[in-house]
């Protein structure tokens, strides 16, 4: 069988036509081409060429793996080592009315005062944030912030009222743009769901993976960690957007006697670490997020839970 990238100029009119019909090419437009004069070194000749620029004959895309050691390192850096990988997305799930909209106001707040966030030595430089919400006014996701100290000249919110018409999908660059324009170390969409067109089932695998590697293609060409938030109430496919994210959370309710207002995120999953420790967040009187240090809640243990809610 002929290859592409033989020297010989000299082939049978056997291996021309099996390499024109390996590469997209009708048995039946082979015979034309004999039919109108060309010869078999010409016919060759042009297929090859063809597909050395095209792919294929046929126009079709083609597929070319490559060997492991072609690729480069991982070099993945973290805006909050190991929750929020810089250049992918984290999923942050919850129950509605769990306060996850608080615990991301929480991060924006401490990163635009350039403090360690929890599990952290030092911080980094006060960095930006984009808030990109569907549900929340600005006024309200202001009084969240100033309620964990945030720098507030450090968060762009894109609220509810603004952000009307926004999508990932045929407004894709829109969105590109928008992230460009700010400069945020931190992107968070709330909810991410709400952002989709409105024939893409959201309980469909299939129908959100591209979405879910756009955006990851986004936070990478963006050099920036995204949180996307999702209602578990309204997402069915919980397990399948957890294993798709680079990384995700999820919020619950703590156990702990006589703290309502507390919180604990328990990292689910992570593509480039061991999962973190939970972490615990109390809701202050004014709607803030306050760190209150590690809980002992896992990963495998909300697995277990949702395993025994569905028998």
């Amino acid at each position: 069988m002929l290859k592409g990238n033989e020297k010989q100029t000299e082939h049978t009119e056997k291996q021309v036509k099996e390499y024109c019909i390996k590469n997209g090419m009708t048995e039946e437009q082979f015979k034309k081409y004999l039919a109108a004069g060309f010869s078999i070194s010409e016919i060759y000749n042009s297929a090859k060429d063809i597909i050395t620029k095209c792919g294929a004959l046929d126009g079709s895309e083609v597929f070319n793996a490559k060997l492991a050691n072609e690729f480069g390192e991982d070099k993945t850096n973290f805006l909050w080592f190991p929750y929020i990988p810089i250049g992918d997305y984290t999923v942050l799930m919850a129950d509605g009315g769990t306060g996850k909209t608080i615990f991301c106001c929480g991060i924006a707040a401490t990163i635009s005062q350039g403090k360690p966030l929890p599990g952290e030595i030092t911080g980094n430089l006060p960095c930006n944030t984009l808030i990109i919400s569907a549900e929340d006014r600005g006024e309200l996701l202001k009084r969240r912030l100033a309620a964990a100290g945030a720098d507030l000249k450090k968060v762009y919110i894109l609220d509810c009222m603004d952000s009307v018409g926004l999508n990932f999908t045929d407004k894709y660059n829109d969105f590109v743009q928008l992230i460009k324009r700010y400069s945020p170390k931190l992107v968070i969409v709330d909810p991410w769901h709400a952002f989709l067109e409105a024939d893409i089932d959201i309980n469909r695998v299939n129908a959100v993976r591209p979405v879910f590697q756009r955006l990851a293609n986004v936070a990478k060409t963006c050099n920036c960690g995204m949180v996307l938030v999702s209602d578990i109430t309204k997402c069915k496919q919980v397990e399948s957007i957890n294993n798709a994210a680079g990384s995700a959370m999820r919020v619950i309710f703590s156990e702990e006697p006589g703290k309502p207002n507390m919180r604990v995120v328990v990292h689910t999953k992570s593509n480039y670490a061991a999962a973190g420790q939970s972490v615990k967040y109390t809701i202050n009187v004014k709607g803030g997020c306050e760190w209150s240090g590690f809980g002992e809640v896992t990963g495998q243990a909300i697995g277990k839970g949702r395993q025994y809610a569905k028998r």
